[in-house]
């Protein structure tokens, strides 16, 4: 049913008729169908402080926090009804998409397995939970970009490398991927023979000249903007 916004206007003059009518929940669902979220959500708390234990305008409104980007109120809320009615489809599916969306995938199994409909949503979800668990278990929690930048400040350049490498494996991340390609270059510069590049009677450099000319070349990708 599309809802048109001579149907809003009606609503809003019964509601202001009748302030603790229960078409206040009809009302924030017409708005958020139409993408007025702000609205939507300021009708439903509004009408939640007259019926605070309405469940159908308590899941509408958590629906239009996630619908906005407000995924910890949309939570917030959800975890103060679900323990009262943790089999409910709406609010069990609708927490369990929120939590999987934050990688919180422990939660989420927990919503999921209180659910014994066997509706299509509860299996896409059941299937996208255990798609994130397999691939959590081949990834390295170790791979940071913190620790990243830490080995490479301790001069452990090829260990740099290979985290810089799971980050952009693991999370799909292009800039990790470039800063694993750009170390790795740096490296094997760094690494390159003296006779190469300088006059084959000079003599060779000192280790320690080597290691200079190491962190130098480092240094100078590392402050080079991606």
């Amino acid at each position: 049913m599309i809802i048109d916004e001579g149907e809003i206007r009606r609503l809003k003059r019964q509601l202001r008729a009748n302030p603790t009518s229960l078409q206040f929940v009809a009302l924030g669902e017409a708005l958020r169908s139409r993408g007025r979220l702000e609205e939507a959500t300021v009708v439903l708390q509004r009408g939640l402080r007259i019926h605070p234990r309405l469940r159908s305008a308590q899941v509408l409104l958590a629906r239009v926090y996630a619908m906005a980007g407000r995924r910890d109120d949309a939570l917030t809320l959800l975890n103060q009804i679900l323990p009262e009615d943790p089999t409910n489809l709406a609010l069990g599916t609708l927490t369990a998409s929120l939590l999987l969306q934050a990688d919180r995938l422990a939660e989420a199994r927990i919503a999921l397995a209180a659910l014994s409909d066997t509706s299509s949503e509860v299996r896409r979800l059941t299937q996208r939970l255990e798609q994130r668990l397999a691939a959590s278990r081949h990834n390295d929690p170790f791979a940071t970009a913190r620790l990243a930048r830490r080995l490479e400040r301790a001069g452990h350049w090829k260990r740099a490398t290979a985290m810089w490498d799971a980050i952009g494996r693991q999370r799909g991340d292009v800039d990790a991927h470039r800063r694993s390609e750009d170390l790795e270059r740096s490296v094997s510069a760094a690494l390159v023979p003296t006779n190469a590049i300088i006059d084959r009677d000079a003599p060779p450099p000192s280790p320690d000249a080597v290691r200079r000319l190491r962190t130098l070349l480092i240094s100078l990708t590392a402050a080079t903007p991606t």
